[in-house]
């Protein structure tokens, strides 16, 4: 009953208020034919007699009762006018409650998802004395010859104005193995120390158009001009520093700027970023995501934090709920590394997972093997985008391999073929920054 009220209450609500108005367009007419028929026949009779008396005697029964009409026209029509406006203040009363009782709904969502975000019991702070503790002993051994009174503190909270010139290597997947665990420590503390963060983006498109219709965001540390380390060399080294939420902390914040620079560009590009465990339960990052959010909710839905799913399935149940609020609250998440696409439907939207990654490679070791395998696959795709679970390749380096997944009928892909992870804003045009929602100002 409830549902049906929500659902017809606004459209009776219009009604109501549309026949108010046609009543006060419509004014004597809608007196009941009858009474006006009487007064119409009783003032003839009157002034017939009255005319058989003397003539002025009618013309001024005549006027009296054209005055006594039109003050009786004007008292019936301001009368309508009263409960027409009546109406309306009272229309516009309760739309004014039902807005005050949203936002204290979202207000309680946002202040319930704290609290289990603070009294989770792996709730952890972050290190933040861990950077300033270890610097003094760390700088003399910096690389390169490079040294901290080198680089004045930046105002900024992530970049530059200005990005550096990216040199493009021949490899842009080039080997850091040349630099040393030790060397690459220094990096990330020095890029820490300075809260200079390079993030790079990569498009996911939409197929067969190739449009792009997502950007996954990448935090990389800068080794010497032109050349960023990726996640995959420097990640391992700060999780065993603890200073991989300091990283992610600096990526949510640049992420959110970028947002907010980007709010009046319609149809902008939704932003992926990868997230840990760690990071759903760190203090900072998830004070700065709910202020967000509570201030900005039409931008939460271009958030999709991405989780591998080896970590999703291991999920503690407290973490799952922090998920759960997060979704509630507009933003949205996504499996990354899936290992195959036979995941329960109703848990991934329960949790608000939206998109699920699968490796390129997966798919076309499928296709080779062709039989039940090819066919299992193609229907657990299937079944998860007749449940609004979008399904991307990932890593799709060829045209060779688009071809071969061709079978697949891909919605979305990902990888070099698409577009190669490149510094933000570095090869874009301010038009194409426009369309894309990224501002060429905006790193």
């Amino acid at each position: 009953m409830k549902i049906l009220r929500a659902q017809w209450g606004p459209i009776m609500v219009r009604k109501k208020q549309k026949c108010k108005q046609k009543q006060l367009k419509r004014g004597f007419k809608n007196w009941p034919r009858a009474w006006l028929i009487a007064g119409v026949f009783s003032a003839t009779l009157c002034i017939m007699l009255l005319s058989f008396i003397s003539v002025p005697l009618a013309l001024l029964g005549l006027g009296l009762f054209g005055l006594v009409g039109m003050i009786e026209t004007e008292a019936h029509e301001r009368s309508l006018w009263q409960q027409a406006a009546s109406f309306k203040f009272k229309t516009l009363k309760d739309g004014q409650d039902a807005l005050v009782k949203d936002m204290a709904k979202n207000t309680r969502d946002i202040e319930a998802l704290k609290c289990k975000v603070r009294n989770d019991d792996a709730y952890e702070q972050p290190p933040a004395a861990m950077i300033n503790k270890d610097m003094p002993s760390k700088r003399a051994s910096l690389p390169l010859g490079l040294d901290y009174k080198e680089f004045p503190r930046s105002p900024r909270a992530i970049k530059p104005q200005r990005p550096a010139p990216v040199i493009p290597a021949q490899n842009d997947r080039e080997n850091f193995e040349d630099l040393s665990d030790s060397i690459v420590r220094e990096l990330i503390h020095h890029a820490l120390y300075e809260e200079r963060v390079d993030v790079f983006v990569q498009p996911i498109q939409r197929l067969p158009q190739r449009q792009t219709r997502f950007y996954e965001m990448f935090a990389r540390i800068r080794a010497r001009p032109g050349q960023y380390l990726p996640a995959s060399r420097y990640m391992a080294i700060a999780e065993q520093d603890h200073l991989d939420d300091k990283v992610d902390n600096l990526l949510l914040l640049h992420c959110l700027k970028t947002l907010s620079e980007s709010a009046r560009i319609k149809r902008a590009a939704p932003f992926f970023i990868n997230v840990k465990n760690t990071t759903l339960k760190n203090g900072a990052f998830m004070k700065r995501l709910l202020n967000f959010v509570a201030k900005n909710r039409e931008l939460a839905p271009r958030l999709v934090f991405e989780i591998r799913q080896r970590d999703f399935d291991a999920m503690p149940a407290a973490l799952l709920e922090i998920m759960r609020g997060l979704g509630t609250l507009g933003c949205s998440f996504s499996l990354d590394h899936a290992r195959s696409l036979h995941i329960d439907v109703a848990d991934l939207q329960h949790f608000k997972v939206r998109y699920v990654k699968i490796d390129a490679v997966h798919l076309l070791a499928a296709a080779q093997n062709g039989g039940k395998e090819f066919s299992a696959l193609h229907k657990a795709k299937r079944k998860l985008e007749a449940n609004g679970i979008g399904v991307i390749a990932t890593k799709i380096e060829s045209e060779e391999q688009m071809r071969n997944l061709l079978d697949f009928d891909l919605h979305y892909g990902q990888g070099y073929l698409f577009g190669k992870p490149e510094l933000e804003g570095a090869y874009k045009s301010r038009g194409q920054g426009r369309r894309a929602g990224l501002e060429e100002n905006a790193v």
